[in-house]
């Protein structure tokens, strides 16, 4: 084999790799950090609730990194990150017979996280009737966000968070707002 042609085939070679990392890196690489995991749980929750499945992704993502096992240092449990007061809360909602046997456990359960996460997405939606400020509330709590809504610092007409009052919400609500809008170009857009 002539030199040449060796050389030929190493350029070749080359380009080829090349196009499988910037392929990879395109079109497999986004949907490797922007998984579909509990697709099945998400979609039905999200449509039981009337939410974008988009939303619910994002949330799970930026909360747990679908880390079902999750648990943070202010006691939030699971895929959605519920707190045991949330729960408590959330029984108080709800008034069936499986709510009220729930315990902080069955918050580990991808499903039961899913379900009652979306439940609270959708409150929070139908109270404040904005993503940005629905998010915060799922972030810092419903008592703080009517709070903030009374603040001209944080929202000019008591109805959306302009800026939130804790950077760790502003930038929560930031990130699940990128990540709803990665999820949406990688899934379900048209």
């Amino acid at each position: 084999m002539t030199k040449k042609r060796k050389r030929a085939i190493c350029i070749v070679v080359f380009l080829a790799l090349l196009f499988l990392i910037l392929f990879s890196a395109f079109f497999i690489a986004p949907k490797i950090l922007f998984p579909l995991k509990y697709k099945e749980f998400v979609e039905k929750y999200s449509q039981q609730h009337e939410l974008e499945p988009a939303l619910v992704f994002a949330v799970i993502k930026a909360e747990s990194g679908y880390n079902k096992d999750a648990k943070s240092h202010k006691n939030a449990y699971g895929l959605m990150q519920i707190t045991d007061n949330t729960l408590i809360w959330l029984q108080y909602l709800i008034k069936t017979e499986e709510m009220q046997d729930m315990t902080v456990e069955d918050l580990y359960d991808p499903e039961t996280n899913i379900k009652l996460g979306t439940y609270l997405l959708k409150y929070n939606l139908n109270k404040y009737s904005d993503i940005k400020t629905s998010l915060c509330a799922y972030n810092a709590g419903i008592a703080r966000i009517d709070g903030w809504l009374l603040d001209s610092r944080y929202s000019q007409d008591g109805k959306v968070i302009t800026k939130a009052a804790y950077k760790e919400t502003e930038k929560y609500s930031e990130k699940v707002m990128m990540y709803m809008k990665i999820y949406k170009a990688l899934y379900y857009s048209e």
